[in-house]
């Protein structure tokens, strides 16, 4: 693939950059290096006659993406703003690209998202990796019919929305993790209710919340999902976990290792049938990893061996007491005091 550099020198209405580099990559465009004037401009419509795939512009100072600023690009199908510190999106900013398909806005300063920034944009990849997200407003992260993949990890995110994803009928990968969740709540997953089929192609259901603050997680959060192809809640709060949580639902990989999980509930013998669970690093009570009603082991390496150190070190206790013992026993026989008896 070769690239084209465009160096755009342009004063903005809400800021100023100049010399910000960007990148037009196209299997069809020589590498070349190309001086816009953009002053008299807001958007990048002078570079519109250069045929491209995808636009890229990373390392560089735009803190506001206005309405009309990425306008006129009819070709572009992937836009990539990395570490540009962005801090607002301006309802509307993507609306006139309608060839586009991807979207990363990775490591930015983003921390609110409001309507009608994504809004009925033929997107299928949405990365928001790694900004400063706490909310986003009313129905910013509704409708986008084509929606599949979307990635918010990284971001200072407390509350899970029930109301999130209506309207984006193939989401099915979700990347939660390493944000501040405490909850799932009953039917968070309501608007992704149903299994996934794009153009003809089952889509496999992933949903990571690794590394979050959840403590609870409702019972009926899963409701509606018969299907979960990767269901990540390691390196959270949670201090149980029921079976019932997902009784309805067919799992391939469930991870919950990193919690505080001290034995699971319900008939937590179906957990076991579930093609790879971990639940490491947990605080399992002993005699709960002492039952062995199935063939199949639970993988926790660390829980057991505290509980095979709590074992050793009692034994060593009474080994010490014991030795102590019969020390002050022979003591008092070489005195002449007492006979030996028997420790009880």
């Amino acid at each position: 693939m070769f690239s084209a550099l465009l160096l755009v020198n342009f004063q903005f209405h809400c800021f100023k950059s100049k010399n910000v580099i960007v990148k037009l990559f196209n299997t069809a465009v020589l590498k070349q290096k190309i001086v816009i004037d953009l002053e008299d401009t807001n958007n990048l419509k002078e570079v519109s006659r250069f045929g491209y795939d995808t636009l890229t512009i990373e390392d560089d100072n735009l803190p506001v993406i206005a309405k009309d600023f990425l306008s006129n690009l009819d070709e572009v199908v992937a836009i990539e703003l990395l570490n540009d510190g962005i801090e607002v999106l301006m309802p509307g900013c993507f609306k006139e690209l309608q060839s586009l398909r991807t979207i990363s806005l990775r490591q930015n300063k983003i921390k609110n998202i409001p309507e009608g920034v994504f809004d009925n944009l033929n997107i299928s990849s949405l990365n928001l990796r790694s900004n400063a997200i706490e909310n986003f407003d009313g129905k910013a992260l509704n409708n986008m019919p084509n929606l599949i993949n979307i990635d918010l990890e990284n971001n200072n995110i407390k509350i899970w929305n029930s109301d999130w994803f209506y309207n984006i009928p193939f989401v099915s990968r979700i990347n939660f993790r390493n944000n501040y969740l405490e909850k799932l709540p009953a039917n968070a997953f309501n608007n992704i209710q149903g299994n996934k089929v794009y153009l003809r192609v089952p889509l496999k259901r992933t949903l990571q919340f690794s590394y979050n603050r959840l403590k609870t997680i409702d019972i009926g959060a899963f409701n509606g999902l018969s299907e979960i192809n990767n269901l990540w809640l390691d390196h959270n709060h949670l201090q149980s976990f029921n079976e019932v949580l997902i009784k309805n639902t067919k799992i391939e990989e469930l991870r919950l290792d990193g919690n505080e999980i001290k034995r699971l509930s319900g008939n937590w013998k179906n957990l076991l049938e579930i093609p790879f669970i971990s639940v490491d690093a947990n605080l399992f009570d002993c005699d709960f990893l002492s039952i062995k009603e199935t063939e199949r082991e639970i993988d926790d390496i660390l829980s057991d061996m505290n509980c095979k150190a709590d074992r050793i070190k009692g034994m060593l206790d009474d080994m010490i007491n014991l030795s102590i013992y019969r020390l002050e026993q022979l003591k008092k026989e070489r005195m002449g005091l007492t006979t030996i008896e028997p420790m009880t």
